[in-house]
This record gives structure tokens, sequence and C-alpha cells, in this order.
């Protein structure tokens, strides 16, 4: 019973672990295929996800693409319009997108530019200057360029980064075989060197390290507009021309014509030598000129004027009228002539050589009369001869003063006609200094006399044609007061015998003194003179800091563009001197020429820096509607720095639409340098970074992202 009992239990035992073998056998295998199904599925997302990153890689390669055709746009767009934005949204392209922001400070502009292709997203961003391509020429000469002398001190330099970036151009206009000369011995010039035909001489374009090509063509130039800079002076009260009503000459100080330099002599003394420190002010001096012009030098009346001696003359119908001079006049009187003829607008009246002209007034076709002036020398003739178009009766008179400022005589003046009738009165005309002498002259359309003194003056002659019928004759006269108060003089009246319409002129001269010249400029006309040495006068009158635009533009009538500028000898500075103009206009716009002449050596090391743009006209008015220059053959800028120890420092680049000379004409330790790079090109006044067209666009920065 036991055996079989124990048999019985073997049995079962072996039962069971047949059992146990199957299930563990059976979960092995599920666990295998869980297994390989993980790695199956593991497998087929490492697939997909492979996929799904070519796919990616695919779409962002794209993306980036898109992005750098945005940024390529935004360079096309900037080159010709510097206020371009950007996209405004999304652009399409194939089946992406790119978005271009642009943002502007300065002439720096700041670009992200956004591509997009399925699940693919590139930015970029970068930043580029945009730079007008005049503004890549150091130096612009609208016809011919000397730089350098035999002497070293001379440095010229260029350094933006591209083959645009030229030290010096010459669109070379006017012709000539030569458009540019360079003395690398006395100049030290980085840059390119191009010109619009002529060859360039003095170096080898062979071995030139920059740029160096005679053909490459013309540059324009953006317009520079002269009148409203003078209205903007205008309205700010910094406008400096002698009487005009509207200039800071008399509204705060009276000064007449031929004392726009005094002016602004007493403008910089009362400033303390800084000058539009606060803002961006237009100084724009305009010399009122007539016939030979305002001179920078001036006289400080100190002498009274006084009557030398009178001479008349009168016809009965002659084509010209003599008058002789008058007795014991001497070099540096001023002898005043008033001529009266008949015939009045039929009849052109030729005043004789070394006269000028003062005014000519005209009542009509019955008379006419010209009043003139002339400084004596020491070889006067014995007569002068008015010559008419037509033969005409005529009377007249010279009447001379001595103690008269010889330079600008003629303080103010003014002269009209009047209606017929027997009382013929002058305009009332403003005086500006004391004991000037005021000089009345009348003329009437009839043979008469003048019944009645002129109230407060004294009468010197009275002529009255002959000949014919009174009706057709012409009497004139010649009057005098000296002046003792400065203001207005009122107007002077004379009564003549019989009613007839008449012409009537009142002048004042002004008296003679002690000179006030800009040292070696003493002749100049027409020229501003900014100082190195006080003037006796005004102790501060030297400029030591100038912030804003300096204009010297004698516009006066119709387009001229008279007015020089000159800065004196800079060698006799005893302050360094800084002008800074860099948001919206040039530092210094001259209508005529730029002078720098300089020598000798200081007492110290000075510093002269110009901060901004030199604009020269050349005596042409401006570019024209297309911004090309039209071409002078005159001087534009002349600089002759040959004074030891002082540095001059043009920072930013010089424009002439005539020729241009930059040279150190001694060997010394002063140095004259024209200095443009990406630094300054940030500074630039804004007409020269707003241009529509043709700019230079040069890579600053550049990132990526996704």
């Amino acid at each position: 019973m036991k055996q079989l009992t124990g048999t019985r239990e073997r049995g079962n035992a072996g039962t069971r672990n047949n059992r146990g073998e199957r299930g563990s056998a059976l979960v092995t295998v599920l666990i295998l295929i869980i297994v390989l199904t993980l790695i199956g599925a593991a497998m087929l997302t490492v697939t997909l996800t492979e996929l799904t990153i070519a796919f990616n890689q695919a779409d962002a390669a794209i993306a980036r693409a898109l992005a750098d055709a945005g940024m390529n746009r935004a360079a096309s767009e900037l080159a010709t319009n510097l206020t371009w934005a950007g996209t405004g949204g999304p652009i399409t392209e194939g089946d992406g997108t790119y978005d271009v922001v642009v943002t502007a400070s300065g002439s720096t502009r700041y670009i992200t530019s956004t591509g997009v292709r399925g699940g693919g997203r590139q930015i970029l961003r970068g930043s580029f200057k945009a730079v007008p391509r005049v503004a890549v020429n150091t130096v612009l000469a609208n016809t011919t360029a000397t730089i350098g002398a035999a002497t070293t001190g001379l440095t010229i330099s260029n350094t933006m980064p591209s083959p645009d970036a030229t030290a010096v151009h010459a669109n070379r206009i006017l012709g000539g075989a030569t458009a540019m000369t360079i003395n690398t011995t006395g100049a030290t010039v980085i840059g390119g060197l191009t010109s619009n035909g002529g060859s360039i001489s003095g170096v080898s374009c062979a071995t030139w390290p920059w740029r160096c090509n005679n053909a490459f063509g013309t540059i324009p130039v953006k317009q520079i507009n002269a009148d409203s800079l003078r209205t903007r002076a205008i309205t700010a009260g910094r406008y400096f021309q002698g009487g005009h009503p509207s200039s800071i000459c008399t509204q705060t100080y009276s000064y007449g014509l031929g004392q726009t330099q005094r002016c602004l002599d007493r403008y910089i003394h009362d400033q303390g030598g800084v000058i539009g420190s606060t803002g961006d002010p237009i100084f724009f001096i305009e010399p009122f000129y007539f016939g030979a012009g305002e001179p920078t030098s001036y006289t400080r009346p100190t002498l009274t004027p006084a009557r030398r001696a009178v001479a008349s003359n009168r016809t009965g119908g002659a084509t010209s009228l003599t008058i002789t001079r008058p007795a014991g006049v001497v070099a540096s009187d001023v002898m005043v002539a008033a001529i009266s003829v008949r015939g009045g607008s039929g009849v052109t009246i030729t005043e004789p050589a070394g006269w000028t002209l003062v005014r000519l007034i005209t009542n009509g076709a019955a008379i006419r009369m010209g009043v003139y002036y002339k400084v004596a020398t020491s070889s006067e003739p014995a007569s002068y001869i008015w010559n008419f178009s037509l033969s005409q009766k005529s009377a007249g008179g010279i009447q001379a003063y001595s103690n008269v400022d010889p330079v600008a005589p003629i303080e103010s003046e003014n002269g009209q006609a009047t209606a017929s009738g027997t009382s013929h009165a002058t305009p009332n005309i403003t005086t500006y200094t004391t004991n000037t002498m005021l000089v009345a002259s009348f003329g009437v359309a009839f043979g008469t006399s003048w019944t009645t003194a002129v109230p407060g003056m004294a009468e010197w002659y009275e002529a009255r044609a002959t000949g014919g019928g009174a009706g057709s004759q012409v009497t004139a006269s010649g009057n005098d007061q000296l002046d003792a108060a400065a203001g207005l003089t009122g107007a002077k009246t004379a009564t003549s015998g019989n009613a007839a319409v008449g012409v009537t002129h009142l002048l004042a001269l002004r008296g003679g003194g002690s000179r006030v010249d800009c040292t070696s400029y003493t002749s100049a006309v027409n020229t501003l003179c900014i100082r190195s040495t006080p003037t006796s006068e005004f102790a501060n009158s030297r400029p030591n800091q100038v912030t804003g635009t300096v204009v010297a533009f004698g516009r006066g009538t119709g387009t001229s563009t008279r007015g020089d500028m000159v800065m004196e000898n800079l060698s006799l500075r005893t302050t360094n001197y800084t002008h800074t103009s860099l948001t919206g206009d040039p530092a210094f716009v001259a209508g005529g020429r730029f002078e720098v002449i300089s020598s000798g050596a200081p007492a110290a090391s000075r510093t002269v820096d110009i901060i901004g743009i030199v604009y020269i006209f050349a005596g042409t008015d401006n570019p024209d509607v297309n911004s090309n220059l039209l071409g002078s053959a005159g001087i534009g800028m002349n600089v002759q720095h040959g004074a030891n120890l002082v540095a001059l420092t043009f920072h930013g680049f010089l424009i002439s639409n005539g020729s241009i000379t930059l040279e150190d004409t001694v060997t010394n330790s002063g140095v004259v340098s024209v200095l443009y790079d990406a630094a300054v090109a940030d500074l630039l006044p804004s007409i020269f970074t707003t241009s529509s067209t043709d700019n230079v666009i040069f890579p600053m920065s550049w990132s990526a992202g996704d």
C-alpha cells in the first residue's frame, strides 16, 4: 500500500513539472513578442523620426534660403530707397514665405528676415550701413583735384570696406587732360582714385592698392537749397546781411550796408566765441553787395566826413555830359555824382570808368537820374563823361568829401520817382553810425529853379539844362547835411519853381577811421572771415566752438552765388577750434570758394577740427534737378596749410562744384587731414542719408537662429 501511494505521488509531481515548463515558455514567448514588437515599433519610430528630420532639415534649409532671399531683397531695396521699412508681412515664394522688417538708426539699417517653409523656420539678423554714393567719396571735385605738395603732412583717408569707397574723385565736367594730380611724397592717400575721364597723374594705377579708374563716370551730388537755409536763418534770427530788415544787424546792432562782417564779429563776441551750442542752428552770412562788393575788412568810424568841393554842368541836348573833377580832390576822397537826363526809360546812361552805380531812378519817359560814387585815386582825370544812348538835355553835379570810409563809403541809400508838383521828397533812410554825411540829389523834368532850400540841408549846386522850351528841360540840385545821430534821417524835400514830375535820392556816407582787417585778406570782397585773431573792437570775435552750419552765400539778387569763405591764418590762433554739424546740414556752405591759407608757428600746438561736410558752389549755383553738378572753372576749395604745430582735420568729406587743392606746403609738425570712415558716416547730415537713389550698402553684422 505504501508503495502504490508513493508511485502515485511521483506521477503527480511530474505532471506538475511539465505544466510549469510549458507556462514558462509561453511567458518567454510573450515577452519575446513584446520585445520584438517594441523593437519593431522603435525601429519604425526611428525611421519615421529620421524621415521627419529629413523633411525638417529640408524645410529648414529652404527656410534659410528664404531668409537669405529676404536679406538680399533688403540690400537691393535699401540701395535705392533708404526709407524702405520691410515687406510689411510674409511674401510667398514657392511653397514658403519670407518676411523682412527694417528699423533705422542714422545711416544704419537693422534687418530681421524670417524664412518659413513647412516645419522649418529660420531667422537672419543683420545690419547694413546704407550710404548715398556721393558720401563714399572723401574728396569730390567737380573739375580737377590737386592732392599733396612736395612736402609731407597731408592725409586723405576713406576706410569704408567697399570698392565703391573712393578717397578722391574728379568729375572733370569742364574737361582738361589731367583730372587729378597726386603727389605721394606729400600726401598719404588711403582709398580709390577715380575720375570722369582725364588722366590720374602722380601714381601708377597698375600698382595702386585700391581702385584707380580714370573712366569711372560722373557722381551725382545732392542739392543744397540755399534759399531754405536763408529762410531758416531769418526765422531763427541768425541772418547776417548789413542793412536788411530781417538781419540781426539791424534787429540787434546798428550796422548797415557794408557792415555784415562787423555784425558777425559783434555777434560772436557777444557769444563769447561759442556759438550754436544748443540745437543745430543756421548762420547765414549774406553780404549785401553793390558794384565792387562788400569788403571783408571794415572801418570802425572815428572820423567825420567833410565836404571837399563841388562841380556841376548842363547841356542843351547832347549824347554826353562832362563834369570837371571837383577842386582839391585827393586820393581816398569819395565823390558822389547825380546825373539827370530827359527821356526817362528811353535813355541809357553809361558812367565813366571807375564809377559805380548806386541807384537808377526813372519817372516814366520824362526823366531819369543815375547816382554814382567813386573813391579817388592819386591820378584822377581832369573831368568825367557820362554818355547817353540818345541826344537829350541833361544836368548834374559831383560832390566830393574827405574823411569817408574808402572801402565801404555808403552806409545806406534809397531813391524814388515823385509825382507832378512842386514838392519832391526823398525816401526816409536809416543810418547806423553817428556823424554820417547825408547827400541828397534832386531832378525835375522842367527848366526851373529850386525856390526853397531843403530844410536842414545846404544846396551846393543847381544846374538847369539849356535850349528849347522850359517844358523840355531838366533841372538838377545837390545838397548835403551832417547827421550827428544814428537812426531814421527823415525825408528830405526840395521845392521846384514849376510843377513837373521828378526824381530824388538820399544816401549816407560813413566816416573813415581805423581799419579792421582779416589777416592776409584785406582787399577781399564778398568774403566771410572766420577769425583766428579777434578784432581790436570786439575782443571775443574769434570763434572757438561752433555748432551748426555757417553759410557764406551772396545771393543778393537773382541766383548769384558770390560769397567766399576764408579761415584766417591758423597759425595766429591762441585756442583750439571745433566746428560740428551733424544733424541735417553741412558744416560749411560757400557760394564762392573756401580758402585756408596759413603759415608760421604759433606759440603752442593747436587743433582745428571740422566735423561734417564742406560744400562749395565755386560760383555756380546748384546741381540740377538730377543732382548733376553744373561745373565751374573757378577754385572751389583751396587749402595751403603751412602752419607749424597746427593740426587741421576735416572729419567727413569735401564737395566742390569747382576744383579742389589740398596741400601741406611746409615741412613741419602741422598737418592737414581729410578723414572719412564708418564712424563718420554714422554722423552724416540727413541731406546725405535720405537719398532715394544710388546708395552703397556696407554689411556690418550677421547672426542666424531658428
